[in-house]
């Protein structure tokens, strides 16, 4: 199954010029995001846009991955300060935090305070992506959550509710450059990074079947394209056998034919031969090429006795000059019993 991986998020973290080790290593870092999207995420993380509204927004949010706790130690919101990757704060968030984890079963049911009562606790890597795909999938504005908002591809709107807390804001997120970078960044990785789904099989190459078609014989070793240039690339020899299909569109006085070892389409002018046709220019079948002269064994001629090289040169409707030059007969007066004349 596909999903992010080690090399995603390092790759994503050079492009971004982030500096330092990760907190933890990549391959975890990937596991985690993986893991809370297919099992916690409700089956929202179905499309590139949301992984990467997601990844891009925890990416800034924890420094490159360099932290699941504010650096700030100062505020209002003490002890609730930003935690996971996502930076969630305030009271309110941690408590809201502990219901869902019940819901999803990764609290014991009596625990929903639990961040409440132990907010360090939050700072662990094991709710670092979880953090994230919560407040991605529970949180919403005018019915909709962060998932649905980053169908439209605004990386601003995404920033605007993790950092201002409203995707409506009319003001713009610290770091906002930056948060579109790292989505563009997010966004250019393969589309297999969406969790779940499964990566596309390439297709086996087809076997090439016979062309159904005429057995054409080409007379003319000039080949034409469907321009009528000449294309020498294309040139076939004399009395080569092509497999051809005809196409019902003429040119000039010609018709076009398309052979299966060659895709482009080929023109022979009528005038070359090779084939048959009949007035209106429908082929009606392969046309005839000179069969090829069966190679035959020399005949040969055992000599008896009382025979003659002019006896023997009427009986096969030859000539005696023709015998003695075949058999290199000197003397042609002169054969033996016994001996074997090639006949020609």
């Amino acid at each position: 199954m596909a999903g992010l991986t080690a090399a995603h998020i390092r790759a994503i973290r050079n492009a971004a010029g982030a500096y330092g080790a990760p907190i933890i290593p990549e391959q975890q870092i990937a596991n985690l995001f993986n893991e809370a999207m297919t099992k916690y995420g409700d089956g929202q993380f179905t499309n590139k846009k949301r992984v990467a509204a997601l990844v891009s927004e925890c990416l800034m949010e924890s420094a490159y991955f360099r932290t699941t706790v504010e650096y700030a130690n100062t505020g209002p919101y003490q002890p609730y300060r930003g935690r996971t990757f996502i930076q969630l704060t305030w009271k309110s968030n941690y408590a809201d935090f502990g219901r869902w984890c019940v819901r999803k079963g990764l609290l014991r049911k009596g625990q929903e305070d639990y961040f409440v009562r132990n907010p360090v606790a939050l700072g662990r890597a094991e709710w670092a992506a979880l953090g994230g795909v919560y407040y991605f999938t529970q949180k919403k504005w005018s019915g909709k959550n962060l998932c649905q908002i980053a169908d439209s591809g605004s990386s601003l709107a995404i920033g605007r509710a993790v950092n201002l807390g409203n995707p409506w804001s009319p003001y713009t997120p610290n770091g906002q450059r930056a948060r579109d970078r790292a989505f563009e960044l997010v966004m250019s990785l393969p589309d297999d990074i969406v969790p779940g789904k499964k990566k596309k099989k390439a297709k086996k190459a087809k076997k090439a079947k016979p062309w159904q078609g005429y057995l054409w014989t080409v007379a003319k070793v000039k080949a034409y394209d469907g321009t009528g240039r000449h294309r020498p690339e294309f040139d076939l020899k004399p009395g080569q056998r092509i497999y051809g299909k005809v196409n019902k569109k003429k040119f000039n006085d010609g018709r076009y034919f398309q052979w299966h070892e060659q895709p482009h389409a080929i023109y022979y002018p009528l005038d070359a031969g090779g084939f048959s046709h009949k007035k209106g220019g429908k082929p009606i079948g392969p046309g005839k090429a000179k069969p090829k002269a069966r190679s035959q064994k020399a005949k040969t001629y055992k000599v008896r006795r009382g025979d003659t090289l002019s006896k023997i040169a009427a009986k096969y409707h030859t000539t005696v000059a023709r015998l003695a030059k075949a058999n290199g007969i000197k003397n042609v007066n002169l054969i033996y019993v016994g001996q074997r004349l090639v006949i020609k």
